[in-house]
């Protein structure tokens, strides 16, 4: 995995799979709805916890406690660390209080495809405006940010545009899910904001 949209801005991952021609992890991944909850119970498991039914039932990762006879503190090379992310040594940290309640959500989840969305006529003109300035297309179109419905986002880029007035908590629910969002003009005619454009790398 990598980080997008840089290692020194971290707002998603990229996963993809080293065998050639692939083993089908990544399918499995997306079609099964509970892959990823036990992807994340066996990290927590490898990460040297115990009472992690426990945890993961009642949804508390303080519940989570260390194995007795580990002595791991921060990560360890029977568990998190290895040669290839050795630049990330630093940041891994096993005990954080973050780290493992994402986990242990994750543990309580199930993965739901979302619907694609079908450009209606005014997007099609944003989509026009986007193309014309070089940007990639959306691979979103009316996602959820909080409980906002925002118009268009970039998930590789972890960029998001708007035509909704920026307010505070929109632009902290946004921060908070590894979002840069945007607020675009009314129409593609008034052009497009400088910052879109310099985010996405195309050309104003």
């Amino acid at each position: 995995g990598e980080p997008l949209p840089a290692r020194d801005n971290r707002r998603a991952i990229l996963a993809y799979e080293a065998t050639e021609g692939g083993a089908g992890v990544l399918t499995r991944l997306i079609d099964d709805p509970k892959a990823i909850a036990e992807v994340a119970r066996t990290a927590l498991e490898l990460m040297h916890f115990e009472n992690i039914e426990k945890a993961i039932s009642d949804g508390d990762a303080t519940l989570l406690t260390d194995a007795d006879d580990e002595a791991c503190v921060r990560g360890c090379y029977r568990c998190l660390l290895s040669y290839f992310n050795q630049p990330d040594h630093e940041q891994i940290d096993r005990a954080s209080d973050e780290v493992k309640q994402l986990l242990v959500d994750l543990a309580r989840g199930e993965t739901v495809l979302q619907q694609q969305t079908k450009p209606d006529a005014a997007a099609h003109l944003w989509l026009s405006a986007f193309a014309a300035a070089n940007l990639p297309e959306p691979d979103a179109l009316h996602f959820e940010i909080g409980e906002a419905s925002i118009e268009y986002g970039w998930k590789t880029h972890r960029v998001a545009a708007t035509l909704k007035p920026l307010t505070d908590p929109l632009a902290e629910q946004a921060q908070a899910q590894g979002w840069e969002l945007v607020f675009l003009p009314s129409s593609p005619g008034e052009g497009l904001p400088p910052e879109l454009v310099e985010l996405l790398g195309g050309n104003a």
